[in-house]
C-alpha cells in the first residue's frame, strides 16, 4: 500500500487547525450570570394548604379595608367586575415563645484496659449540663476483651456533682472472652452531671452519650404576614405589631378565597404546619366576573429591604428592551396597536421587599414568551429566595422556586408558548439570545438607579 505524501499530510493538519480556530469562543458579557443553563423546577399538588379555607384560629387578624382600585368598598360574598383589589389593616401583637434550638453534642469515652502485666486502674470521665427543662439523652456502651484480673468487667456511672447516682451499669464479666453492647435512653432533670467509665485490665470499654446543648431560654417569634389566595401563600412583610399593611391582590376569574395570616417559620415551599399559624383573618369570599386572563405571573420573595424584579419578554424580544414588560415599561403596546387585550401589564415595582409583583396579559398573540426574574439590588439584605406562581388560562398553574438569588443575579424561570390564543408551558428561549443588547436588535429602555 502506498504511503500518503508529506504534502498531503501537511494539508490535513492545516485543515484541522483551521477548524479549531473557527469555533465561537465569544462569551456573553451580560450579567445573566449565575443562570448557567436555564432550569425549570417547581412543586405542584404535593403542597396542599387548602385547609386554611376553613381553619379556626383563636387570634384574628383584622381587615379594616377591602376595596377595588376605584375605591369602592367590598365585603365577603360580593361579586366584582374588576380584577385588582386592595386589602388593608393593622397587624396585631401576636407572637409565640419558642425554646431556642441547641445542637446535639456527643461525649465519647474510652477506658482502655492495657495489658495483663499492668493492673491499671483504667477509667475515663467527662461532664455535661442539662439546662431549662428535663431532657432525654441517649447512651450506648460496648465492652470486649480478655479479663486478666479483678472482679468486674466494667462500670458505667452517671451522677450529679453531689455524687447522687442517676444511672449505673455494673458487669461482673468473669474469666474469658466476652462482648457486651447496650444502648438506650435516660431522662435527666436540669443540672450538671459526670459520666464515668472504668474497665478491668485486658478489656476495653467505650461509652457514647448524646445530649442537646440548648440552654432552655426562649425567643419571641413574631412571624411573617402572609396573604392566602386559593391555596397559594404570598408573604407581605414581617409581622411587626401595630404596623399598617396594604396588599394589592390580583383576582382570578370565578371564586376567590382570601385570608390574611401571621405564620411563624414561614416556608413557601412546604405545607404550613397548623402550629405555626399564629393568627388569621376571617375568610373573604369574592366572585370575579372579568374576562379570562391567558397569562398571570406573580413574583414574591422572602426577605425585607431588597429589590427583586419581574420581567416578561415578548416573542423574539430581549431583556431591557421594548419587548420586555418590567418596571420601566409596565404596560407596553404589543401586537395590535388598536387593542389593549394583547398588552401585558405589571402592577407595581416593589423596591422594599417581599413583593408581590404581578403581570397579566389577557389575550397574547401567538409565540413563545419568557418569564425572567432579576435581583436588582439587595440593599445589604442578603440572598433572596424568590418564588413565581404562573397561571395559564385561569386553570393551569405552576409554582417555580423558591430559588435563592444573589445580588444582581438573573433567573430565567420558564417559557410560555401561545398557539391560537391558548397558553402552555414550554422551555425558555436561549439565555444568550434573551440577554443580547445589540442596538441593531432591540432598543433598550432606561433602568432605575440603586
Amino acid at each position: 500500500m502506498r504511503k500518503p505524501s508529506t504534502w498531503l499530510m501537511l494539508v490535513f493538519v492545516l485543515l484541522l487547525l483551521l477548524a479549531g480556530c473557527s469555533k465561537d469562543d465569544s462569551t456573553n458579557t451580560n450579567n445573566n450570570d449565575n443562570n448557567d443553563e436555564p432550569q425549570e423546577f417547581y412543586y405542584e399538588s404535593d403542597v396542599d394548604n387548602s385547609y386554611i379555607d376553613t381553619l379556626s384560629v383563636e387570634d384574628t387578624v383584622s381587615v379594616t379595608s377591602l376595596t377595588t382600585t376605584t375605591g369602592d368598598s367590598l365585603v365577603s360574598g360580593d361579586t366584582v367586575d374588576t380584577r385588582v383589589i386592595t386589602i388593608s389593616g393593622v397587624i396585631p401583637d401576636i407572637s409565640s415563645l419558642r425554646t431556642k434550638d441547641g445542637t446535639d453534642s456527643t461525649i465519647v469515652l474510652h477506658a482502655e484496659g492495657g495489658s495483663c502485666m499492668d493492673p491499671g486502674p483504667w477509667n475515663a470521665s467527662d461532664t455535661f449540663t442539662i439546662y431549662g427543662m428535663p431532657q432525654t439523652i441517649t447512651l450506648s456502651y460496648q465492652h470486649y476483651g480478655v479479663m486478666c484480673t479483678g472482679d468486674y468487667g466494667y462500670q458505667v456511672v452517671i451522677k450529679d456533682i453531689s455524687d447522687s447516682v442517676f444511672f449505673m451499669r455494673d458487669l461482673n464479666q468473669g474469666l474469658g472472652i466476652d462482648i457486651d453492647t447496650t444502648w438506650g435512653t435516660l431522662t435527666l432533670v436540669p443540672g450538671t452531671y459526670v459520666v464515668d467509665v472504668s474497665t478491668v485490665t485486658g478489656t476495653d470499654t467505650y461509652v457514647r452519650l448524646t445530649y442537646n446543648t440548648s440552654d432552655g431560654s426562649s425567643e419571641i417569634i413574631r412571624g411573617t404576614l402572609v396573604v392566602y389566595h386559593n391555596g397559594n401563600l404570598y408573604p407581605i412583610s414581617e409581622a411587626d405589631p401595630d404596623a399598617n399593611y396594604t396588599y394589592s391582590l390580583d383576582l382570578v376569574r370565578g371564586d376567590n378565597i382570601i385570608r390574611v395570616l401571621i405564620i411563624s417559620n414561614f416556608d413557601p415551599a412546604a405545607q404550613i404546619d397548623i402550629a405555626n399559624i399564629l393568627g388569621a383573618s376571617e375568610v373573604i369570599n369574592l366572585t370575579c366576573l372579568t374576562d379570562e386572563i391567558a397569562i398571570r405571573a406573580v413574583l414574591t420573595w422572602e426577605i425585607n429591604n431588597s429589590d427583586v424584579d419581574l420581567h416578561f419578554i415578548a416573542p423574539g424580544g430581549r431583556v431591557w428592551s421594548t419587548e420586555d414588560c418590567f418596571y420601566s415599561n409596565m404596560n407596553p403596546n404589543w401586537g395590535d396597536e388598536t387593542s389593549t387585550a394583547d398588552d401585558p401589564m405589571l402592577d407595581i415595582d416593589n423596591t422594599s421587599g417581599y413583593g408581590p409583583e404581578t403581570m397579566v396579559i389577557p389575550e397574547p398573540v401567538d409565540g413563545i414568551y419568557a418569564v425572567v426574574v432579576h435581583y436588582f439590588y439587595d440593599h445589604g439584605g442578603g440572598d433572596a429566595p424568590a418564588t413565581v406562581v404562573i397561571t395559564l388560562n385561569e386553570d393551569n398553574q405552576r409554582t417555580y422556586g423558591p430559588k435563592s438569588l444573589t445580588n444582581e443575579q438573573y433567573w430565567v424561570v420558564t417559557g410560555i408558548n401561545v398557539v391560537d390564543g391558548v397558553a402552555e408551558f414550554t422551555s425558555a428561549p436561549d439565555s444568550s439570545y434573551l440577554f443580547d443588547e445589540s442596538p441593531t436588535l432591540s432598543r433598550t429602555i432606561p433602568r432605575k438607579r440603586r
